[in-house]
């Protein structure tokens, strides 16, 4: 249900605990503290049971409302749970091999960049986009904004850039809006990369630079 064995879970528990005990020092020895050591809020849930809501709430795509109603718990509860493991999770499980590298370096620079670009196996790279269906929101402007012709619904958009087998990934874009054109979204993410990188993509990219699409049979015809 959260994408983990007990073993990954268990590393995963053990890290995000250190970073929050760090985290939790490092507030009460700042200069500027004001509360005596040991006062404000304290936490009401362990690491793990706000790690565990929070894997559930990015697996299954639940909403919080219906995380809360699961576990017995107000729905701002659950808000606060998400966004308190969110930070600690970009930090022990970066979303792509890009977004790793860029960890691992004190400050990236073009030159950089283009040197681990160059180390990618060779071949295409995969590129696609899908839509995630949200809860309709309260304020008109942001409906329009979020409603999606294609899928009738109201969307975030995610794009996902991997390895010519799918072993991995090399980059990720999430919660883009919904009616937002997959062929700019790509456009946005080619002028961060290296001119050289070769893509593979459906018909939404048709024009990009780089960038193989499939061509459609001719109506009555047929392909070379």
């Amino acid at each position: 249900m959260i994408g983990l064995g007990a073993a990954a879970l268990w590393e995963l528990w053990q890290r995000i605990n250190q970073l929050e005990q760090a985290v939790h020092l490092k507030r009460a020895n700042a200069p500027e503290r004001k509360r005596q050591s040991g006062g404000g809020r304290k936490q009401e849930a362990e690491v793990l049971c706000r790690l565990l809501v929070t894997l559930l709430y990015l697996r299954q795509h639940w909403t919080m409302q219906a995380l809360a109603e699961a576990i017995g718990c107000a729905e701002s509860t659950v808000w606060n749970y998400i966004h308190e493991m969110l930070p600690y999770l970009r930090v022990e499980l970066p979303a792509s091999l890009l977004e790793q590298w860029q960890q691992e370096c004190d400050s990236v620079e073009r030159a950089e960049l283009e040197a681990w670009l160059a180390e990618l196996p060779e071949g295409a790279l995969l590129v696609d986009t899908w839509e995630q269906p949200i809860p309709r929101p309260q304020d008109a402007a942001e409906q329009e904004a979020h409603y999606s012709g294609k899928k009738k619904d109201h969307t975030r958009k995610n794009q996902l850039i991997c390895l010519p087998q799918g072993t991995d990934i090399v980059d990720v874009v999430i919660g883009e809006k919904g009616p937002r054109s997959d062929s700019k979204l790509f456009e946005e993410t080619q002028a961060e990369l290296s001119e050289s990188l070769e893509f593979i993509g459906d018909k939404a990219y048709v024009g990009r630079r780089n960038t193989t699409t499939p061509i459609k049979k001719p109506r009555g015809g047929e392909l070379t």
